[in-house]
């Protein structure tokens, strides 16, 4: 064991060196004000100094970026055309205004395709302030004013009146379509194991999952099985839009058919698997209701994912084989910004990251026209009816008011139960009022609850009166008969990185004389990559306290984690993962459990090859039990123009996106036969921070795009030959879904520009000019000229024009100079220009 150790850590050591930053981390960029800057930028940490994207950087806060990479030299403005800057990269020197700063010439990396500068350094070229929380992967950087995003955002807000998120970039428009490719993940296993009897027994296990667009829809299955026996099925027919379009003026933002879960409603609860058809009105991307948010979503077997709210842990779950899915149902919303973020931890070393912010204010409610309305009806594994149906009307811009009927199959019980209920919720300057009513037809249950901040601490006080209902909330057996609850997400401020979440629950239940105090304490510190954390609970008397850590170094994780009771230690796991990022990469983990009186040793090694994934398993019991089991799994994409795209990982459940670009010669903005897609043309996804280039096909793919919410493509001129061939703009937004591949366009053409200096015959500069540029008699825009002369414009296309010079203090004398617009572009200087 001690050789085979030895082997395994000689592994890391070699494969951890071949690659030059120690971890990456997809990081959400905000303000000090908590703005969203940019949701996913990625980042690198070496030598204890992080590094930033810095054109991807500049790009989210507003600053202009030039990178000359023969002469080694960045240069451009911050902000302001008066704060010039300059980056030397040979010298290793800032130049900011009249300031020369030399700085350590390891503080920049030089990429392939971008270039990577400190934080350190950042920090002085802006001058702000970078704070780093690698818990929650976020990064705030802490500026005196506002930067020029957050700017325009609060002017547009006070224009209009109201929030509004607008898109940076233009949609693109996917159509539908009846059959369009499909996304495919297989995955099997095959185990042996013996017992301390000497019996042995093997068995093939597999899953299969699909998704595409089918019937105009996204179609999703999924199939697990060990030999020939089915484990579980799923199989689903979505249709998503974000625009609320659905049947047209119908006004429907999702509907599904066949299997779906039931939503959750308050005081009763939901979540369980149905067969029959859901429908709803309600927003895809902003909460339907401003007090609480249910979140869902699959997660494999081994898997383990942690939700974060305002950077604090607040719960945490790991995948099954039975229920393969994870839910946090009823997460409390506060006032203002509530920043959700996901982590999510694979058995082979694998990690990933979602976000998901919900922005609740007193204008988050608007008086619509419609009543939103959510309604399901099915058939569960049990095969008895259940259905669910939601009327809520927003009030006065400051009240949403909600009614709701629930008929639900408990299979504990063998009941069914029909409910009847509502709730009203409002606003108190920055608190949240709710009140939720239950009935069941002979008892009824109401809830209050009040949520507030006040410096710093999220809280919430509930209050919950039952005369009898039964529910999966209240409880089957020995509902809640009363209960006075109470949450806090509290950072502590005198530790940095250091937060504490608190519940506590005083209740009386039904036909139980006793009164039961339920708490929970978690305190956590997280230093870089370091997390730990102590999780201290009573529940129903039963006392429990959780000690965890997880460090995450360069590409390796452990994690240790004991659990006690009043009878002593119940479990404990001491585990090692190690993951290279390579194309041939290896992951390995060391597993210590304890449970009751059993010990076994774990071990799975994984080999990441191009386009699939293969490894061993080993299991030593301390009872003479064993067991042993190979492994593959792959992912596979069918795109009608890229073909067929292999991954070493799961897609189905997420979509894709193709990036072309072509000369438009006619500016219709459509191609045509004889316009051809330009090769060697870089896109990037500013989400990820993802740089793919069109190839022979013509198309740059993008896949494992999340579904259901926008993503931005832009386009890179580097590699376009000619510098005149430009798009009408940089960027397109694409609201992806499920298995399919969305289609982004640039039509590009050709635009050159002018500039030029009037000379003003009196010699006088400062004088009120008009210049406008003239097309068969027609004005097609105005050209702004400064005070000295100068004047530029770009964007024009090849032909025959006019620019008219007329001063208006110079008793409205005219110049007007005609030029050609050459077919290739042209940056032309007009000379002779005199008025």
């Amino acid at each position: 064991m001690k050789l085979f150790l030895l082997i395994i850590f000689s592994i890391m050591q070699t494969h951890a060196s071949e690659e030059w930053y120690n971890y990456e981390r997809i990081m959400l960029i905000k303000s000090k004000s908590n703005f969203i800057l940019d949701e996913g930028l990625i980042t690198y940490s070496k030598s204890n100094k992080w590094y930033i994207p810095l054109e991807d950087l500049f790009d989210s806060i507003g600053a202009n970026y030039k990178y000359n990479k023969n002469e080694r030299v960045i240069q451009g403005f911050i902000f302001k055309k008066s704060n010039v800057y300059k980056i030397d990269l040979n010298e290793c020197v800032l130049y900011l205004k009249n300031r020369k700063e030399k700085f350590e010439c390891n503080d920049f990396i030089p990429l392939e395709d971008y270039l990577l500068l400190s934080t350190p350094v950042v920090e002085k070229l802006i001058d702000i302030k970078i704070k780093i929380d690698s818990l929650s992967s976020s990064m705030t950087l802490e500026y005196h004013s506002l930067f020029p995003p957050e700017e325009k955002e609060k002017r547009s807000e006070r224009k209009i009146g109201k929030a509004k998120r607008r898109a940076i970039f233009p949609v693109e428009k996917n159509e539908r379509d009846w059959i369009d490719g499909f996304n495919f993940d297989q995955d099997i296993s095959g185990d042996i194991y013996r017992s301390q009897s000497g019996d042995s027994r093997g068995a093939i296990r597999h899953e299969t999952s699909l998704s595409a667009e089918f019937l105009k829809s996204e179609l999703y299955t999924d199939y697990r099985g060990v030999d020939r026996k089915q484990e579980s099925f799923w199989l689903s027919l979505e249709r998503n839009d974000y625009r609320n379009r659905i049947f047209g003026d119908v006004g429907l933002s999702e509907v599904k058919v066949v299997n779906f879960n039931l939503p959750t409603t308050n005081l009763v609860g939901g979540g369980q698997k149905l067969t029959g058809i859901y429908f709803s009105n309600r927003s895809l991307y902003k909460a339907s209701n401003f007090t609480k948010e249910d979140f869902s979503g699959p997660l494999e077997k081994d898997w383990e994912v942690e939700l974060y709210q305002n950077d604090i842990l607040i719960a945490r779950e790991l995948g099954t084989a039975e229920k393969q899915r994870y839910e946090f149902n009823g997460v409390d919303l506060y006032y203002g910004m509530n920043r959700f973020k996901f982590i999510f931890y694979g058995p082979k070393g694998e990690r990933r990251y979602e976000s998901k912010n919900l922005n609740i204010t007193d204008a988050f409610i608007e008086a619509d026209k419609l009543v939103n309305v959510a309604g399901a009806y099915g058939f569960d594994e049990n095969d008895k009816e259940n259905y669910s149906l939601s009327l809520s009307k927003n009030l006065f811009k400051r009240v949403q008011f909600e009614l709701n009927t629930v008929k639900s199959y408990e299979y504990t019980t063998g009941v069914t139960t029909n409910y009847f209920g509502g709730s009203l919720n409002t606003f108190l300057n920055s608190t949240l009022l709710d009140l939720n009513y239950i009935n069941d037809g002979e008892n009824r249950a109401i809830e209050t609850a009040l949520k507030f901040n006040t410096l710093g601490v999220n809280t919430n006080l509930s209050y919950i009166n039952n005369s009898g209902v039964k529910s999966s909330i209240l409880g089957h057996s020995n509902p809640v008969d009363y209960s006075w609850n109470a949450n806090f997400l509290l950072p502590l401020r005198f530790i940095k990185n250091l937060q504490t979440f608190n519940r506590i629950s005083y209740k009386k239940k039904i036909g139980i004389d006793d009164n039961y105090t339920d708490f929970l304490n978690r305190i956590s510190l997280s230093i870089r990559n370091f997390y730990i954390s102590n999780s201290m609970s009573v529940e129903n008397t039963i006392f429990t306290n959780e000690i965890f850590t997880r460090y995450n170094f360069g590409k390796s994780s452990f994690k240790f984690k004991n659990r006690w009771g009043k009878e002593g230690l119940r479990d404990s796991e001491l585990s090692y993962t190690f993951s290279n990022r390579k194309k041939n990469s290896y992951s390995s983990a060391l597993v210590y459990a304890y449970e009751q009186s059993t010990t076994n040793l774990r071990f799975r090694a994984d080999r990441r090859f191009r386009n699939f994934f293969a490894g061993v398993s080993l299991d030593v019991g301390n009872k003479g039990d064993y067991g042993a089991g190979v492994n593959l799994s792959y992912g596979l994409v069918y795109d009608e123009d890229t073909g067929i795209n292999l991954y070493n990982k799961r897609t189905t459940e997420y979509s894709n996106i193709k990036a072309s670009a072509f000369h438009d010669l006619n500016g219709d903005g459509i191609r045509n036969d004889n316009e051809e897609l330009i090769r060697d043309v870089e896109f990037y996804r500013l989400s990820g921070n993802e740089r793919e280039s069109t190839n022979h096909t013509g198309y740059a793919f993008f896949s494992f795009v999340q579904p259901f919410s926008p993503t931005d493509i832009k386009i890179s001129l580097t590699n376009i030959q000619n510098i005149y061939l430009r798009p009408k703009t940089l960027g397109k937004r694409v609201w992806g879904r499920v298995g399919k591949t969305a289609s982004v366009e640039f039509p590009l053409q050709i635009e050159g520009d002018i500039e030029g200096e009037i000379d003003f015959i009196d010699g006088n500069k400062r004088k009120k000019i008009t210049a406008n540029l003239v097309s068969n008699g027609k004005i097609l825009k105005r050209i702004h000229a400064d005070k000295d002369g100068y004047f530029y414009s770009g964007g024009i296309k090849p032909g025959k024009y006019t620019l008219k010079v007329i001063c208006d203090d110079c008793d409205g004398r005219v110049f007007e100079k005609t030029f050609n617009m050459p077919k290739e572009g042209d940056s032309l200087f007009l000379e002779g220009v005199r008025i």
